[in-house]
């Protein structure tokens, strides 16, 4: 979602997207094996990096990455790299950085989104 659709006003702070919207995602190639072309969503709602942010911080880097390949890439794709017998290191590091552009928002490839803090806001006292 560009910036530009993003409201925010001051009695209700940023504007959410409807939880309603059945929209289709964009779809960009991740891998291709034997004729078959796997692919990702092009972006990812920020959630993903939040839970893999907590999975991070609960279980460990490793446990955070497992989860996001999971997730982004399906159970078939995720067992198709698992078990393909020829894949190199360097192929990993090439999906790996695509994975974390489109489901984390890391354009610098360094793996782990910037911690955020917030809180819920608390009613205000009428009075």
């Amino acid at each position: 979602m560009p910036v530009d659709d993003i409201e925010v006003t001051d009695d209700l702070g940023v504007v959410l997207p409807s939880t309603t919207t059945d929209t289709e995602p964009e779809m960009v190639p991740l891998f291709t094996v034997d004729g078959v072309t796997y692919e990702i969503c092009k972006e990812y709602p920020a959630s993903i990096a939040v839970e893999y942010l907590e999975i991070s911080s609960e279980r460990g880097e490793n446990a955070a990455w497992v989860w996001l390949l999971k997730t982004v890439l399906g159970e078939e794709a995720y067992e198709v790299l698992k078990t393909h017998p020829l894949i190199r290191k360097e192929h990993m590091e090439q999906i790996g950085e695509i994975v974390r552009r489109h489901a984390l928002g890391d354009e610098k490839g360094k793996g782990t989104p910037r911690r955020v803090s917030g809180r819920p806001r608390r009613a205000k006292k009428r009075g």
